[in-house]
Order: structure tokens, then C-alpha cells, then sequence
């Protein structure tokens, strides 16, 4: 479900939401001629410690190893952060408590710090979902807590991935909550300070569960899952949006 990696290497990898030796998930690597090998299947320790079900890519740290998340398992159930080498050795880097986040659905981006940071689709201090860094070697920080504010002006629920625009501050979307509780796209600086850049109305679209990208022009694009001015039968609201946003 997370699409493919690509290494410094011609090799590219990826994940499996099911499947694999427990059928909760595995994670590959693949050549460009079409060779699959399944580095890894998730669940091969007592009770899922190390974890299941990703949904998400990996990402390439500058020490060479491949990091992600997996939505459910680790010591408490609520999902992990993991490193994993090339040749298949595995690494559970943290297990979400629910009080830290839960349930990560985006992946994870490498900033300029160095630090990987990601996003949790629920749990933390409002149930609503978080903002965390981790470092390569695995000291895990949680920065931010959405919805402290009442009706969730910041948002609910981040289920894409974020990235590190140009300015140097990371750029996500939540699927739910906003001024119109349809979903924003906020600015978030490595300082821990989040700034929501648009809220979504319906007319221009409603939860964009994917995250964004920038062009070269600087702006960000992304697409929603429902909404817009057209309608339609399936479903009746409107059928998704792509939009374009300064930042």
C-alpha cells in the first residue's frame, strides 16, 4: 500500500499490509529486472513486539538503513517505529503507548536535522493524533498534540506523509477537523510550532488523506478524497479535488 523506495543502489523496497509468514505484513526489496525478496515478514515475535500491518513507504536514512512504521503490534499494540538494513535485519525502535500517538498510517521523512519525523493517525493527549521525531539510533521526542483546542481548529487524524519543503518546515494534512471539519493542510517547523494553512470547506474538497508534494514553483499540491463542486452518485458529495496551495 506504501509504494516503492528507491535505494542508492538499483534496488527498490517496499511493504505489505498483509501477507508474509504471519499474513500481517512483510517488507521487500526488488531489482529493476524483477527479482522479489521478501527481507522480512512482520509478527515473527511473541505477541507482534515487532509489529504488523504497514501502510506505509520506507525512507533511506543517510546511515544507509530503512525506517517506517507499522499501524498495529509492538509491545503495546498500538504500532512501532523500526529500522531495518538492507540485508534484512530488523529493529524495533519505539512501541506506541496510545499516550505518544497511535495507529501510524503516513510514513516517515528525513529532515535537514537529520531527525526522522512522522505522524500518528490517533492517540496522544486528545485521542486525535500527533507530530513525533525520532532519531536514527532512536530517542523518540512527541512535538504535537492535535485538537487541544476546542473544535480542533489544528485538525484530526494525520494520515499522510509529511515532507520538508524548502523553507525547511514540514508540510502535512489531517483528514478531519479545521474551521469546516473537513480536513486542513498545515505548516509544522522542526521547533514544534504548527501553523494550518488551509481548512477545507467541501466545495474545495474534503479529507485529503494522502499528504502533499512541492513543485518547483514552491507551492504545494495534493489531492481530496471527496468534495469539490461536481457531483456525483459515488460518492454523493463530490468525487475528490486536486488543489494547489502557496506555501
Amino acid at each position: 500500500m506504501g509504494g516503492l523506495t528507491a535505494a542508492k543502489n538499483p534496488i527498490l523496497y517496499g511493504t505489505t499490509n498483509y501477507g508474509g509468514t504471519s499474513f500481517v505484513g512483510t517488507i521487500f526489496s526488488i531489482t529493476p529486472s524483477g527479482t522479489l525478496t521478501t527481507l522480512y515478514s512482520f509478527c515473527s515475535q511473541p505477541s507482534c513486539t515487532d509489529g504488523n500491518n504497514v501502510q506505509s513507504p520506507l525512507v533511506m536514512a543517510s546511515n544507509g538503513a530503512l525506517y517506517g512504521v507499522t499501524q498495529s503490534g509492538g509491545a503495546q499494540g498500538w504500532g512501532t517505529v523500526f529500522a531495518i538494513t538492507p540485508k534484512g535485519k530488523l529493529t524495533t525502535l519505539h512501541a506506541f503507548a496510545f499516550t505518544d500517538g497511535a495507529n501510524p498510517v503516513g510514513g516517515m521523512v528525513q529532515a535537514s536535522d537529520s531527525n526522522l519525523y512522522g505522524t500518528t493517525a490517533g492517540g496522544g493527549k486528545t485521542a486525535n493524533g500527533t507530530i513525533f521525531k525520532i532519531t536514527e539510533t532512536g530517542k523518540f521526542t512527541s512535538l504535537y498534540n492535535f485538537c487541544l483546542k476546542s473544535y480542533c481548529p489544528d485538525g484530526i487524524g494525520p494520515y499522510g506523509t509529511l515532507i520538508q519543503g524548502s523553507s525547511g518546515n514540514l508540510y502535512g494534512t489531517t483528514v478531519d477537523g479545521g474551521t469546516g471539519f473537513r480536513g486542513t493542510v498545515f505548516q509544522f517547523t522542526t521547533a514544534g510550532v504548527l501553523t494550518t494553512l488551509h481548512s477545507f470547506l467541501g466545495s474545495d474538497g474534503q479529507f485529503p488523506y494522502a499528504g502533499v508534494v512541492q513543485n518547483s514553483n514552491g507551492n504545494l499540491y495534493g489531492t481530496t478524497f471527496q468534495g469539490g463542486t461536481l457531483t456525483c452518485s459515488n460518492p454523493p458529495n463530490g468525487c475528490g479535488t486536486v488543489f494547489s496551495l502557496t506555501p
